[in-house]
């Protein structure tokens, strides 16, 4: 970061105190962060002010977080950008990417987004000066030892030249640094070396990505290929880490030089992997939520279909919750939703189980290789669990705590038939409960 030049921020946001809360946390890392409420505040003060980073909102009066990416996009010199949202939406974030954002994290209720946006915004604006920094390099290859050799040593990316023949003819620090982390203490290490008759000689598990990774290579040489990536995983024992290769032909030089990049992609697969996570997720409970459930459903069927195994299903339904949020308010309401998932959660044994929350007040638990008579047993315990919670519930036309309904279906699926089936069966049974009473038990 340049002490004398701080970095400076437009921050679209609606709500004030969210504005205000980074912003004093920015000063101290002295960055300096301008707060519009709104994206068209946020396009007007982009047009006046040259920003160095601009986060955006999704959700905002009047343009959408998206809107404002897509218009600043237009732009082939617009500033980075980053999305903020509460809505840890997989299909959002891809969407955001797509549209020209840099980057795209989750506004957790918590606030630790506060703590990983600093870093976000610094990798953000790293790769966005290694993307500058590749171009001069491909318009100004041809100049001076000492100026190619400077250039290539400010990179953070692993990288390397290859000649026609696909030696390596020059390496920069990065390259050097990373070799002599992973135990090759040798300067210069790789320069002299046949780069692609290394992938076509490896051997092990990879061998057959090396060699078409040095087919690609010999592609882009060539000319039949414009540019290649590809990531890949590269650990070092417990620690798992990503590197995306990128490889380019410089200019039209003859013979020709392709430059290797290597460039480590580790916290944005983290981010990928978490936001994959989070859209399997119920924001309330932490249990999974509907599409998660639905995915879970497909796979087991299928399984049980294949194995001629039992699958089995219980759909939960909280007893006169209507009345317990309105005896004791919607905050009360969230935090019995919770206790009843924790419930919920602590009754199942194995891995493949699977806890949901299906909608509201309404639960589904998911249990493979399990006949009626063993999700019965199971939902009893469910059952008799959260009625020993004893949460009050005083408007309850059950009893003075808090209960539940339990509708169970189990079927040995069939691959030609609808496994909404299984949820069909249970549904109609947990209708025969509330029609029984409640606080009960049926089974289809």
């Amino acid at each position: 970061m340049n002490q004398e030049k701080p970095i400076r921020i437009l921050y679209m946001e609606d709500d004030p105190g969210l504005g205000r809360l980074l912003q004093k946390r920015f000063r101290r890392m002295e960055y300096h962060v301008d707060v519009v409420p709104d994206g068209e505040q946020g396009m007007q003060r982009c047009a006046e002010v040259a920003y160095d980073i601009i986060l955006a909102d999704h959700h905002m009066p009047g343009l959408t977080g998206i809107e404002v990416i897509r218009a600043l996009a237009k732009d082939k010199d617009h500033p980075p950008l980053i999305m903020l949202t509460g809505q840890g939406d997989e299909d959002l974030a891809v969407t955001a990417l797509k549209s020209g954002a840099s980057d795209y994290l989750v506004k957790d209720v918590n606030l630790d987004y506060l703590e990983h946006l600093p870093s976000a915004i610094n990798a953000t604006l790293a790769n966005a000066r290694l993307a500058s920094e590749k171009k001069r390099i491909e318009c100004e290859l041809q100049e001076s030892e000492r100026f190619n050799r400077a250039i290539l040593d400010s990179l953070t990316a692993h990288m390397a030249i290859l000649d026609e023949h696909g030696s390596i003819i020059r390496v920069n620090t990065a390259w050097q640094r990373f070799a002599m982390e992973n135990g090759i203490d040798r300067p210069g290490y790789g320069v002299g070396e046949n780069y692609l008759a290394l992938c076509d000689t490896s051997s092990g598990p990879n061998s057959d990505d090396a060699r078409e990774i040095a087919a690609r290579i010999r592609a882009v040489s060539n000319g039949k290929l414009p540019e290649y990536q590809q990531t890949y995983e590269c650990s070092n024992g417990d620690t798992r880490r990503w590197f995306t290769m990128r490889v380019s032909r410089v200019g039209n030089m003859n013979p020709s030089r392709v430059v290797i990049a290597h460039e480590d992609v580790t916290d944005l697969k983290v981010t990928e992997e978490t936001l994959r996570q989070l859209s399997q997720k119920d924001g309330l409970t932490g249990l999974a939520n509907r599409r998660h459930f639905d995915e879970t459903l497909e796979k087991e069927w299928a399984r049980s279909a294949r194995n001629r195994s039992s699958l089995s299903l219980l759909m939960l339904d909280i007893d006169h919750f209507k009345l317990y949020n309105d005896q004791y308010g919607h905050l009360m309401g969230d935090d019995a939703i919770r206790q009843v998932a924790r419930a919920l959660k602590e009754q199942l044994n194995r891995p493949t189980d699977l806890a949901a929350r299906y909608g509201g007040e309404e639960f589904v638990v998911l249990l493979p290789d399990t006949t009626m008579n063993g999700a019965l047993h199971i939902a009893e315990q469910i059952r008799a669990t959260i009625e020993t919670l004893a949460i009050p519930h005083v408007k309850s036309k059950v009893a003075p705590v808090l209960t539940v309904s339990i509708g169970a279906s189990s079927i040995q699926a069939h691959a030609s038939a609808d496994p909404a089936t299984l949820i069909h069966v249970a549904d109609t049974a947990l209708y025969h409960a509330k029609q029984n009473g409640r606080n009960t038990i049926a089974h289809g």
